[in-house]
């Protein structure tokens, strides 16, 4: 489910920044809206990243980075 997600996302963000049509706000909002069942403390997550000529623009992580030990994503999860 995961990996289909991704690849939705890949494809709206490639298709909206090749068109240069949506804002920062746009692209939160797509990604919320295809991450957000991610949002739990009680399923893997993953963290999802945005950058425009090497500036970061959007960052955002969900769900668990490990469940057995209550370990949420964060800015600095390695995967």
């Amino acid at each position: 489910m995961t990996k289909t997600l991704l690849t939705v996302l890949l494809a709206l963000i490639t298709s909206t920044a090749t068109a240069e049509l949506a804002s920062v706000e746009t692209i939160a909002q797509a990604v919320e809206k295809h991450f957000i069942d991610l949002d739990r403390n009680d399923v893997p997550g993953c963290a999802v990243g945005y950058a425009r000529d090497g500036k970061l623009l959007y960052q955002r992580q969900f769900g668990m980075a490990n469940l057995e030990h209550d370990i949420a994503i964060d800015a600095t999860t390695v995967f």
